[in-house]
């Protein structure tokens, strides 16, 4: 219900330029995430305010990985953890001679992923099967769909990402009641 019933367990940065894992804990000043209706995956900012020259170093560029815990503070609740993508750095000052401010869009990662793939493929099976597998192999995921017909489709997905494609699909499917999915 409120934004302090959750603490950072760990904010880690990840890149390919450096071999070691950063933790970003004590410089991060805010961390949004947001969830749409419209996207399959999440999205967030994150600033940070750096004294010791971590961004420089870090060499920055878009690409790098965050792996975020949360916990609530809610006795026995579970350990959640995500990990984005930057995919935009949306600014980055200087404050002071020792100081830096950046802040930077974050994407889930299977969003990132299915932006890596193509799928152009024939399908002949029920779309939730079809969706199940596209999450499966691509993404690997495991994508739950339940209360939907077992109707027999054949498809051809013609170009689209993963991601787009499980959309796409879903779309024409029914609940059990023979209402949208």
């Amino acid at each position: 219900n409120n934004v302090s019933d959750y603490i950072y367990d760990s904010i880690l940065l990840e890149s390919e330029r450096i071999n070691l894992e950063i933790d970003l804990q004590k410089v991060v000043s805010d961390l949004e995430i947001y969830e749409s209706l419209d996207r399959p995956y999440l999205t967030g900012k994150i600033v940070l305010a750096d004294n010791n020259n971590l961004i420089e170093q870090a060499d920055i560029l878009g690409g790098e990985k965050i792996s975020l815990s949360l916990k609530s503070t809610i006795p026995n609740a579970p350990l959640i953890k995500k990990r984005f993508y930057i995919d935009e750095i949306m600014f980055s000052r200087k404050s002071g001679d020792h100081t830096e401010v950046a802040g930077f869009h974050l994407i889930e990662d299977i969003c990132f992923i299915s932006n890596l793939f193509n799928l152009n493929r024939y399908y002949n099976d029920n779309s939730k099967k079809i969706i199940e597998d596209i999450g499966k192999e691509f993404l690997d995921k495991e994508i739950a769909c339940p209360n939907v017909t077992n109707e027999s489709s054949t498809v051809i997905i013609p170009n689209m990402e993963p991601l787009e494609a499980m959309k796409w699909i879903s779309a024409s499917m029914s609940s059990a009641d023979g209402y949208p999915y």
